[in-house]
């Protein structure tokens, strides 16, 4: 048996232990390892059309990384520049050890009667945006899947092979896979398909033969995969699942040997997300590794066709006694589709991808659970990527959720469409776009915002390239994303971190930014983050308001449009500044329901720009975007600051709060929002609320603060902590790490002179979220917490520690 099929067939090994002669493994013996990772980026970054802006000495390439090797990939010429095994340890960042890499042979052919048609071009017709010819189709933590399409095959003489054809990228952490696909545009005589490929001095190859006669339309197609580390020649094990709830029916679990995964068909329900926010899927999955050496399940949940729930699922693996285990599950899913079109991949689906080590004669049973709208009684946080085929350009697009209602925040890091990353965002249980379901369904989008904005000397807006995307953590209870890139002149290199915490009251959003400057900088203009962006603003506030902890310090209406400065040099000083803009509104083109305002407190600071300590301050800017004329907020550098220095750098954290304007307009479970909102809805009250509440006073007295807000504590070695907090306002997030288990503990709240455990649940185990550290080896388990209370500044006591046996 070949290494390529004994992968992945899914298969009870003759002549192998019986099950129940194997060993059960613990969770601690199957969690993925560092170098199960994978990344996707525009190597030379994202400008326009594929090759139509840019030179030819910097093409725009594709390309994957992953703990095990790299591929970069030219869809214009179908050629590998760059591809091979890397080594793990080499320092360095993705650019460069991308690059440093070398070419790999690599064809694509038909021979169509005897004659041969090499492929000698792709991804033509790049003006379809609705098709774009190089699409993202799933991209994570594990799996980075993508297709080449319109392929063109030249014979010797010149003369194209009449077919419609795509090349398919599979990357897993630890194997690269090709499937090729053509379809004949007429009748053809018999015909063969070839993949070639040649990594690190190997020749691998493979060919399909398609019908003797091949017929209009009838696809035929040709697979290749390669595994930079070699794996014995053994079966692969088997997998089976079922239904823990309703029917407790067996459900489909295939393999596909193309792609590598074994897939498990997810039970269609009927239910809703309005009458049933706590509801979760809930599979019984067990894994038997007979042979003798460890084996790699590369697991994918699916959900097709029409199912609920789509915009706020966050999957996660929980051990046998219902135990979040830590283990993370990739989140990939699509929901649209055209009216008139049908296009390979569109949605809607729901993929979920993990990948399980099992070692030799060992077998693991898990519990691959779902929820949706609300997690622990209390609405869940994802985040996902989200395919665009079916709604255009195809590229990186992330969507978090609280709740599974509509989005909350979007973000697209290669800033294609609108020249922003931060792209829709929408307030959270307000008055729906709908006159017919006001609630528990999309609000309206009052989004645009971005990190980095960097005009150089000549004022030409330089992007980013080797923007990537990591996965810390996709939800429940708060989501954490990394994105890193540098700027195209090499000049700024930058790394932004999101989470988005659960939450019943509104949307607060975490971003932490941190710019390194590489090489003397000198800029027209500068921004580090923005509140609405230049060309993705599309409401307009009447008035603006700003101060700190302590209070208002100046209110005033905005001057709108134009695309110049309004203010410059505004000081951010004072304990937990903030900005917000009030008396929002839409215009005239904005859907029926409610509209929000938006704001931003500035958490933490530490900056040196121009060879300088610098103090953080701000901007407004005259924003022309479409046919609005409006207003946004910036941290800007000092006004007088023209050029920055090698060794500068920003450190930022910034809070992003998307704020109801009436009481009338929220209809969810917290009352102290509510009274709040009736007391000073649409005024600077409600933002000086959020800023002075949740800048908290904590004092550990067992285990390290690592972080005020959100909260972050590493235990004491005997895995506990105990620390004091003053202050909160909603549900405040609060994470432990440091753990040598996954299960086994819990929080302890002494309020008023009363010790209290901790229990939000109500399906039994389902309030927290854990988070395993390949690096460290340890976990961490994230809380939510609710501080509301009469009394601004109370003072409560939490105690994490191990449960008593």
């Amino acid at each position: 048996m070949s290494a390529i099929s004994f992968l992945l067939a899914v298969m009870t090994v003759t002549g192998a232990a019986p099950a129940d002669a194997l060993r059960t493994c613990e969770v601690r013996d199957v969690v993925p390892q560092v170098t199960d990772e994978t990344v996707y980026c525009w190597l030379n970054g994202w400008v326009g059309d594929i090759g139509e802006m840019r030179a030819p000495a910097s093409p725009q390439w594709v390309a994957v990384h992953t703990g095990q090797y790299g591929f970069v990939l030219d869809p214009q010429s179908i050629t590998t520049p760059h591809a091979g095994r890397l080594d793990p340890n080499s320092p360095g960042d993705i650019g460069n050890s991308l690059k440093a890499l070398p070419s790999a042979a690599f064809s694509l052919e038909i021979t169509i009667g005897g004659v041969s048609y090499r492929c000698v071009r792709g991804a033509e017709a790049q003006k379809d945006y609705l098709n774009f010819p190089v699409r993202l189709i799933e991209g994570g933590r594990f799996l980075q899947r993508f297709d080449v399409l319109n392929l063109v095959f030249e014979s010797a003489d010149g003369q194209r092979a009449p077919v419609d054809a795509r090349l398919e990228v599979i990357a897993w952490p630890d194997r690269l896979g090709f499937v090729l696909e053509a379809t004949p545009r007429g009748d053809l005589p018999a015909a063969e398909l070839r993949i070639a490929f040649g990594p690190n001095g190997k020749d691998l190859e493979a060919r399909a033969k398609a019908a003797d006669a091949w017929k209009a339309g009838a696809s035929a197609r040709v697979a290749l995969s390669w595994m930079p580390t070699p794996v014995s020649d053994a079966e692969a094990g088997s997998v089976a699942a079922r239904n823990i709830r309703g029917d407790k029916a067996a459900l489909d679990a295939t393999t596909d040997a193309d792609r590598g995964w074994q897939r498990i068909a997810l039970p269609k329900e009927s239910w809703s997300v309005a009458s049933d926010p706590d509801h979760l899927d809930r599979i019984q999955v067990d894994l038997t590794n007979p042979s003798d050496a460890e084996r790699v399940f590369r697991l994918m949940f699916a959900l097709d066709e029409g199912f609920e729930g789509v915009t706020g699922m966050c999957p996660m693996i929980r051990d046998e006694s219902g135990q979040p285990a830590g283990i993370p599950v990739q989140i990939s899913k699509n929901w649209h589709q055209q009216k008139d079109r049908r296009l390979l991949y569109e949605g809607p689906w729901f993929h979920g991808v993990t990948v399980l080590r099992l070692p030799a004669k060992s077998k693991f049973a898990f519990e691959f659970t779902m929820a949706y709208a609300r997690w622990g009684g209390v609405p869940a946080a994802s985040h996902a990527q989200l395919c665009l085929i079916g709604w255009g350009h195809n590229q990186v697009w992330e969507q978090a959720a609280i709740g599974s209602w509509g989005e909350s925040i979007c973000y697209e890091p290669d800033a294609i469409q609108k020249r922003c990353r931060i792209t829709d965002v929408r307030p959270l249980m307000v008055r729906s776009m709908s006159e017919n379901q006001p609630q528990w369904t999309w609000t309206n989008n009052v989004g645009g915002g971005d990190f980095l904005v960097y005009y150089d000397a000549e004022n030409r807006y330089q992007p980013l390239k080797e923007v990537e995307s990591r996965y810390v953590s996709q939800g429940p209870c708060l989501t954490r994303a990394v994105y890193r890139g540098v700027t195209t002149d090499e000049r700024i290199r930058t790394t932004v971190e999101a989470s988005l915490p659960r939450s019943d009251d509104y949307v607060r959003v975490f971003h932490k930014v941190r710019y390194d400057v590489l090489k003397p900088t000198p800029f027209k203009r500068l921004a580090f983050y923005q509140l609405g962006a230049d060309d993705y603003n599309w409401h307009r506030d009447g008035r603006i308001a700003r101060g700190d902890a302590a209070g208002v310090k100046e209110e005033w209406k905005p001057n709108y449009g134009g695309r110049v400065y309004d203010r410059t040099g505004i000081r951010c000083d004072g304990a937990a500044p903030w900005f917000a803009m009030l008396e929002s509104d839409g215009g005239n083109d904005k859907n029926s329901g409610a509209w929000a305002n938006r704001g931003i407190m500035l958490r933490a600071w530490n900056a040196r720009l121009g060879g300088k300590d610098a103090a953080p301050s701000a901007s407004v800017y005259r924003s022309t975007s479409g046919k609005f004329d409006s207003a946004l907020i910036e941290l800007a550098p000092p006004a007088d600051l023209k050029q920055l220095e090698p060794g500068d750098f920003v450190e930022a954290e910034v809070e992003m709060v998307i704020m109801p304007l009436a009481a009338g307009d929220y209809y969810g479970p917290n009352e102290a929002l509510r009274k709040a909102l009736v007391a000073d809805a649409n005024t600077w009250k409600m933002f000086h609320r959020e800023a002075a509440g949740n800048n908290l006073d904590v004092r550990c007295s067992r285990g390290e603060l690592l972080h005020t807000y959100p909260l972050a504590i590493q235990v004491a070695p005997d895995q506990s902590a105990v620390f004091e907090v003053t202050g909160g306002v909603g549900y405040v997030p609060i994470t432990f790490s440091g753990l040598r288990r996954h299960n086994g503990h819990q929080v302890v709240i002494r309020d008023d002179g009363k010790d209290t455990v901790l229990n939000q649940s109500v399906h039994g185990a389902d309030f927290w979220q854990t988070t395993y550290d390949p690096a460290a080896r340890t976990w961490s388990q994230t809380y939510n917490i609710s501080f509301d209370t009469d009394q601004p500044r109370r003072t409560r006591v939490i105690r994490f520690e191990r449960k008593a046996s």
